[in-house]
């Protein structure tokens, strides 16, 4: 009596659709969403009682897919699914099926810049500010990120033969992100600043030389 299948999706799995039921006469009353999929038998037992019939054997369609976020950590780590057929008259039994996905790992960083403002006249002294935004794009986290501008501090032309670095505003470390280290490209050489949780200018007269400036980022 009220028999009934439910089937649960282990975490990266998803329904994506209406559970079919074949090769069974009898009334079924299917529910699902994302995580998980339920089939109720509605067979006349007799005595206003309703569920599976018995000696049916009925199969169960359930579709799914990986979800396409999985995070690449996931990759080979076995994914099981249990689903379970439950009755008022019978012990519940139940059945696990484990898949194991392989997945790419996809690494991208993306970055962006802004000048502000746009429509600087070219007379010295005037002032403007740069905004750069470093993101992660990978299916994967990442030890640390690094920004730089320009990339090639030795590359001719550089803006930096016009402009001059006054200074360094607030930077924003992402989620997770526990320390920054700033550094300045100066007289050919690189000279690091000092890890922190605040971004600060290595010891150098921003103005001197200082013909780039990147900021890595360490989890």
């Amino acid at each position: 009596m009220d028999a009934a299948v439910a089937d649960t999706m282990p975490q990266y799995i998803q329904v994506t659709g209406a559970p079919t039921v074949t090769g069974h006469a009898g009334a079924q009353v299917v529910t699902w969403q994302q995580t998980s999929a339920s089939i109720v038998f509605t067979d006349d037992l007799s005595g206003g009682s309703t569920g599976l019939v018995a000696g049916q054997i009925v199969p169960v369609k359930i579709p799914a897919r990986l979800d396409p976020g999985v995070p690449y950590a996931a990759s080979g780590t076995d994914l099981d699914n249990t689903a379970t057929i439950s009755a008022a008259n019978a012990d519940p039994q139940r059945s696990t099926a484990t898949v194991t996905p392989q997945i790419e790992l996809d690494l991208n960083a993306t970055v962006t810049k802004n000048i502000d403002p746009t429509d600087a006249l070219p007379e010295p002294g005037t002032p403007l500010s740069v905004d750069l935004t470093g993101s992660n794009q990978s299916n994967t986290a990442v030890h640390n990120r690094v920004i730089s501008d320009p990339v090639d501090p030795t590359a001719t032309p550089s803006p930096f033969e016009y402009l001059s670095l006054t200074g360094l505003g607030a930077v924003t470390l992402p989620e997770g992100a526990e320390t920054v280290t700033v550094s300045a490209f100066v007289d050919g050489s690189w000279i690091d600043g000092t890890p922190g949780s605040s971004a600060v200018l290595p010891d150098v007269d921003p103005c001197d030389g200082a013909d780039r400036r990147s900021a890595r980022r360490d989890d």
